[in-house]
């Protein structure tokens, strides 16, 4: 029997470039001076930027998540959540603080509160 060929969606509509990621720590504390906006889960601080796109930073501790698998599963959802939700031509440094961990079985309520929280920060 033939093997069924998996079919992945395009890269181009999955990728997150560089140009859109806070990466050095002068960045994420120019962002995170202001107060934040919080929820259960997550913290969100924006800033207004002159690079014209909008940029995220992501602060997964492992105090908050002591393994990995547990910072990086936070790691994903919140890019995940920003790049579908979060307009590119936006023009904001945005920051998202992780306040607890992100568990396998409460991805969807995460994803939901990021979601509360990134039209509250558009609007």
């Amino acid at each position: 029997m033939p093997r069924a060929a998996h079919v992945l969606p395009s890269k181009e509509s999955l990728d997150f470039p560089g140009e859109r990621r806070l990466r050095q720590r002068v960045e994420f504390n120019a962002v995170m001076v202001g107060k934040g906006l919080p929820n259960k889960c997550f913290v969100i601080y924006q800033r207004a930027n002159e690079v014209g796109v909008s940029r995220l930073g992501i602060v997964a501790s492992k105090r908050v998540m002591p393994t990995a698998v547990a910072r990086n599963l936070a790691k994903r959802t919140v890019r995940e959540a920003f790049r579908q939700l979060f307009p590119v031509e936006c023009a904001l440094d945005v920051v998202v603080r992780v306040r607890r961990p992100v568990r396998r079985e409460a991805v969807a309520e995460c994803r939901e509160s990021l979601t509360q929280l990134f039209q509250a920060v558009q609007a």
